[in-house]
Formats: C-alpha cells, structure tokens, sequence
C-alpha cells in the first residue's frame, strides 16, 4: 500500500487500517512492532507499507482521523480482500488479494472495525 501525503496546507494527518497490520520498522525483522495506524501525515509524506494479509475475505475500512468526523467529510475508503488465482498463478486457495477502493457516500459503510 503506497500512502502519499497530498494535502493542500500543511497539517497533520493519520491513516488507520481496519482488520490488518504492517510492521511500523521492516528493517528490524520480528523486532519491529505490527501497527494498523499511523500519524504525521502532511504535505510530501511518502509510506509504502507491506500489509499482512490476514483476515477473511471482506470489505475493511481504511480511513483518517477521527472516525465521528472523517465520515462526513469524505475522508474514508473500503479495501477489500478476496480469493483470487493471482498474477504468479497460484491456487486460489492460497492467495488472498487487497485492492482498495474509494468511498465518500453521506452513509457511513458496514466495516468491522
């Protein structure tokens, strides 16, 4: 998941991921601590994060900030997981796919949070 800091002044922002976690320090191996959050997001913040897929399949929300406010204001998006045979042709019993899609309806979406 590649995270992009396109904002228009230069405020902080969060993403939070719902039902699945990244090591914060790849470097560091099994030290790194698994997050589902992360902050200090603004104008030219670049992230790429290696996302453990672990879930079931499903829709999975991903937003930023607040959730009582990030809902009215559009700031909110659905991932969803699903089985798939894959681009390297495994079985579609072992690969699991993310792709994430956008949403920015006035109804807040049926995510397990």
């Amino acid at each position: 998941l590649h995270l992009l800091g396109a904002c228009d002044r230069p405020r902080q922002h969060s993403f939070t991921l719902h039902g699945h976690s990244w090591q914060e320090w790849p470097y560091l191996g099994n030290l790194s601590p698994w997050m589902s959050s992360t902050s200090g997001i603004t104008s030219g913040t670049v992230n790429t994060f290696h996302i453990a897929v672990r879930s079931q399949i499903g829709d999975y929300m991903y937003r930023s900030g607040v959730l009582k406010w990030v809902v009215e204001q559009g700031m909110w998006g659905l991932m969803q997981v699903s089985r798939s045979a894959g681009p390297l042709g495994r079985s579609a019993d072992t690969e699991v796919d993310a792709e994430p899609t956008t949403g920015a309806d006035d109804s807040p979406p049926d995510a397990p949070g």
